[in-house]
């Protein structure tokens, strides 16, 4: 709730929910969480180790059909050699602040790159990045079209800030990605980005002031 949009429903839902999340927990048999950080989190509400367990996402392997990269793009009316980079579902403030800063970078250093963002992102789009023609709201499209611009894009972008929720949640927009073997340009934020150095799936890059 603390980066959810609006002071009077976080001041509203805030306290129920924390509530719910905190006040019986210790009572369980058993308890489960999506994320180290959340697992940390249980521990300091005194939830014993040997009945806490981290149950990670995993990706379907059967639902996802990937299409071929030159007939999702005929499909989608984007030329062969552009450079596209998408990005997925809502954003939280924090993180839709990072995106848009990120995507100045990218615009000043590929003035060719189109962007689609996907779905109903819940953010204002600054007026600088709407007049440079680069990035493209698409809103609630079919999955078969999300899964031809999951074939057809060169990234996926997956916007993180370093907050709370940031690292205690598994970004599930990521899983279809990895089933495609698509690239994706994810924050050093939580979970996911560990996993993936720990085996070796990822390249650590420097980190810009810029775009922090």
């Amino acid at each position: 709730q603390s980066e959810r949009p609006g002071r009077l429903a976080r001041s509203l839902y805030g306290p129920i929910e924390t509530f719910f999340e905190e006040a019986f927990r210790t009572q369980a048999d058993g308890t489960t969480v999506i994320s180290q950080a959340l697992y940390e989190r249980a521990l300091a509400l005194g939830v014993k180790p040997e009945s806490a367990r981290i149950l990670k996402q995993g990706c379907d392997l059967e639902s996802f059909s990937m299409s071929d990269r030159r007939e999702a793009r005929r499909r989608l009316a984007l030329p062969e050699n552009q450079s596209v980079a998408i990005c997925v579902g809502a954003l939280m403030p924090a993180d839709a602040a990072l995106f848009f800063n990120s995507l100045r970078v990218l615009f000043q250093q590929n003035p060719t790159c189109q962007v689609f963002m996907i779905g109903k992102h819940g953010s204002q789009i600054p007026d600088d990045l709407k007049q440079t023609g680069q990035l493209t709201e698409t809103g609630f499209i079919p999955e078969v079209t999300l899964q031809d611009y999951v074939s057809a894009c060169d990234v996926a972008i997956i916007p993180m800030a370093d907050t709370l929720a940031s690292r205690a949640r598994w970004p599930s927009r990521a899983n279809p990605l990895l089933v495609a073997g698509r690239a994706i340009v994810i924050s050093r934020v939580g979970d996911l980005p560990h996993l993936l150095e720990q085996e070796q799936a990822a390249i650590r890059a420097a980190t810009r002031r810029a775009v922090e």
